[in-house]
């Protein structure tokens, strides 16, 4: 009986997972859209129409309803055709050679190399349709085990479900961040979660694993900043199921701390099967200044109160997210100068927001004291957003958690408030929810509102927009308000109806805000323009450039393996960092950012320098214009270069000029020098050297020297690269603070380059010797089981269980 109940659930939570992806995204199921935001951003700059199915306000592009596209766009979706292209092709993953002279793996944390939305990927067909099919199915997942939490752990209703699974997938932090890297680790939450409980109701050997298995995916997505923010509500949640089941006698403190323990040795296994992802980040982090990078980051915390608005709807006087209008973004009262809201507020909707409020019950029950927990969480993730005094000293003196970005805070607000929709929705289908902490957020939702209004004032762009919005605001204020009030009433209306009416306010007014114009599937990565055709046919191990944006876009060089001078990821050199900057001087205007990236340079010569011998150095056979670069193209055709081929953003340039990737020349210095420079006119006894194979992780160049002499491959050095000359081991030499070099004999020479590193082979150790340890839990499963009850519950678990049960 206890098996079909628990079959009827599964079924259920699957039932409603399938019901709310499907009208949650018919967009993307039935009318052809696209998640990725590279098919977003190819398809606007051509003008192609979106393909909704629910209406969205025209005020701006594609792009208005996101916050931050450019980590997806730049970052996380090039790296999943990279490490498609790599594992399909039996390669190395741990060294990058398309991106910035040669990058790091796993080290550059914001692409996700390794999460498992990117090895999914990797291991299917490719292309916007994999890409959608894999994020659909991981929202189907997420839903499921939401669901279940709910009505198989918390005992409610499949309408709570529905209403907290909603809230879920449409509130501003999901929406504004689909297909995002910041996410990533949005999707597994709910996993984490329901193992976790599942394991305190009965801890038996799969439900461990289970646990491990569901922490590792999560772990694996490799944006710290919300990944750590997204572990917070995860521990709250935890703790307040605990918390209740101890109230009600279901469990003691000692089985809990006992819990917590066997959790704890299960998290230390998590890190273990992970270790071939965080040991050679952790031995390599300060090698790239990855953690120096973060800690030169300013928190900007939301304003106070007008921030508060943005919390009911996206739309008001202003709107949010890119869609923000300047007079809103840099506003002045003449005194603070920090814009009406501050840093990004993802909405939560007014029906959520009230639904929240209903989560008290007139009378307390068994799980309370889950939502008092859930409460103080929410209001941790506040006081973080806010940072009033004292809390932000505190928070500025935490290494790397005091630096994380205000809009990376967000899941410790999200995923508690999930729960008290949940709680809300089935109070109020009971007709047993207290109206007065309901009434309450809606009277601080209306005077945030007036405060705003007093300071701001409702004004162009989109007057009449904002009038609609407003006008719609309001009606789901007092909708709500006589909805709650009557469900308290007795002559109220029949509880199917009301929560039917709930159901569709929350579902209408979250998909309304999220104001989403997704556009077709257009695979950047697979449809190319007649320039990166040319390019991918031509380039051969020469190198690219791009000025400004446009051409070749940040990392596509990685995703179409075209190896590109410049980077996006922090993962990069920091010794090419400051020989790009030496090459390519931007000036005080616009400065190179994040990794080294030109994506700021503007046609203004007069602001930048060149080194032109060092562009000749680095192997630069093609250099992208963006189309109206008209000063930089003149400077180009004086120098010889020529144009090779046009498209509607770009243009190809030849460099003449370019030097062979890899070259000898006469030895500046003995042969126990490990560290050159070049000297002046090298390029008089500089000999073309043949590379024979050139892969991530391994190079191999042949030739023939009349003496001995000096070979410069233009690759980044690391101090994991080995060399062999003719099969000897050899000194890796740096040449000009930056590439790889090695003294090579006179006659003929063969050189194997090999990426080589102790940290990695023991960490893959590491995690296979985990994994065989689930296993051998797996195959004893009786045994460990009964051990595991026998220390928790003491010499008599059976009657625990009844009682856990009961």
């Amino acid at each position: 009986m206890i098996k079909n109940l628990a079959l009827n659930k599964f079924l259920q939570a699957c039932l409603v997972a399938l019901l709310l992806i499907c009208i949650t995204f018919p967009d993307v199921i039935f009318n052809g859209a696209s998640f990725r935001l590279t098919d977003q951003a190819v398809g606007g700059s051509v003008g192609t129409l979106a393909r909704n199915v629910y209406p969205a306000p025209s005020t701006e592009g594609w792009w208005a309803s996101y916050n931050d596209n450019g980590g997806a766009l730049f970052q996380s979706e090039p790296m999943m055709e990279f490490m498609r292209n790599t594992i399909q092709s039996g390669q190395s993953p741990y060294w990058n050679p398309y991106s910035g002279g040669g990058s790091l793996g796993p080290e550059t944390l914001v692409d996700q190399k390794f999460s498992f939305f990117t090895l999914l990927y990797s291991i299917s067909w490719g292309g916007a349709g994999a890409y959608n099919f894999i994020l659909l199915g991981l929202y189907f997942f997420a839903v499921m085990f939401l669901s279940l939490i709910i009505c198989e752990h918390l005992n409610l209703s499949i309408y709570a479900a529905i209403a907290g699974s909603t809230f879920y997938l449409l509130n501003g932090y999901s929406t504004a961040n689909f297909g995002s890297n910041v996410t990533q680790s949005y999707l597994y939450v709910p996993m984490c979660m329901y193992t976790a409980l599942a394991f305190i109701n009965r801890s038996s050997a799969l439900r461990f694993i289970s646990f491990v298995l569901a922490f590792s995916v999560f772990l694996s997505c490799t944006f710290i900043p919300t990944t750590i923010t997204s572990v917070i509500p995860i521990l709250f949640i935890v703790f307040g199921y605990m918390y209740a089941k101890i109230g009600w006698g279901r469990l003691s403190w000692a089985e809990s701390i006992k819990l917590i323990g066997i959790m704890l040795l299960g998290m230390i296994l998590v890190l273990m099967l992970l270790s071939f992802i965080y040991i050679p980040v952790v031995a390599n982090i300060l090698s790239v200044g990855e953690m120096e990078t973060y800690a030169k980051r300013v928190f900007f915390p939301i304003n106070f109160p007008q921030a508060i608005a943005s919390l009911f709807s996206p739309s008001h006087f202003y709107q949010s997210y890119n869609a923000m209008e300047a007079n809103a973004l840099f506003w002045s009262d003449g005194v603070t100068k920090n814009g009406v809201t501050g840093n990004t507020v993802f909405h939560l909707g007014v029906v959520a927001i009230m639904l929240s409020g209903c989560a008290f019950k007139v009378y307390l029950n068994e799980y309370s004291r889950f939502i008092w927990i859930s409460l103080v969480c929410i209001a941790f993730g506040f006081i973080r957003l806010f940072d009033p005094f004292p809390f932000d000293i505190i928070f500025s003196k935490i290494p790397v958690i005091g630096n994380i970005g205000c809009q990376y805070w967000w899941p410790p607000v999200i995923f508690p408030t999930i729960f008290l929709v949940a709680f809300g929705m089935d109070n109020l289908s009971k007709k047993n929810a207290q109206i007065i902490p309901a009434i309450a957020l809606m009277l601080i939702g209306v005077f945030s509102l007036f405060y705003v209004y007093w300071i701001f004032g409702l004004q162009d762009p989109y007057y009449h927009f904002k009038k609609i919005s407003l006008s719609l605001l309001a009606c789901a204020f007092l909708v709500m308000t006589v909805l709650v009030a009557n469900s308290l009433s007795k002559k109220s209306i029949s509880s199917n109806k009301l929560i039917a009416l709930i159901l569709f306010l929350l579902f209408t007014e979250l998909i309304l805000d999220s104001k989403m114009m997704r556009l077709p599937r257009q695979d950047i990565f697979g449809g190319h323009s007649s320039v990166l055709d040319y390019v991918m046919n031509n380039v051969g191990l020469g190198r690219t450039l791009t000025f400004g944006q446009g051409g070749i876009y940040p990392e596509l060089g990685s995703a179409l393996k075209i190896q590109e001078a410049t980077s996006f990821n922090l993962g990069v050199s920091p010794e090419y960092v400051k020989f790009l900057n030496k090459t390519i001087s931007l000036g005080n205007s616009a400065q190179t950012f994040y990794g080294a990236s030109l994506m700021l340079m503007q046609d203004k010569p007069e602001l930048h320098h060149i080194n032109w011998e060092n562009i000749n150095l680095l192997g630069i056979k093609f250099i992208l214009l963006p189309i109206g670069f008209n000063a930089y193209h003149e400077i180009l055709t004086n120098k010889g270069f020529h144009v090779l081929e046009k498209s509607g953003s770009a243009v190809l340039y030849e460099n003449p000029h370019a030097m062979p990737r890899a070259f000898t020349v006469n030895s500046p210095i003995d042969q126990n020098g490990l560290d050159v420079i070049l000297p002046l006119h090298y390029q008089t006894t500089l000999e073309p050297a043949k590379i024979t194979k050139y892969e991530n992780t391994y190079i191999e160049i042949q030739g023939n020297s009349s003496s001995n002499r000096l070979l410069v491959l233009t690759d980044n050095w690391n101090k994991n690269w080995a060399v062999e000359v003719n099969e000897k081991p050899a000194d890796l030499i740096k040449v000009n603070g930056v590439f790889r070099g090695v003294i090579i004999p006179r006659g003929v020479y063969n050189v194997q380059m090999k990426y080589k590193s102790n940290v990695i082979f023991w960490s893959i150790i590491i995690s296979l010797f985990s994994a065989l340890m689930l296993i051998l839990v797996a195959t004893f499963r009786v045994g460990f089981s009964k051990t595991i009850d026998q220390f928790i519950y003491g010499k008599n678990p059976i009657l625990n269980h009844i009682k856990n049960k009961c």
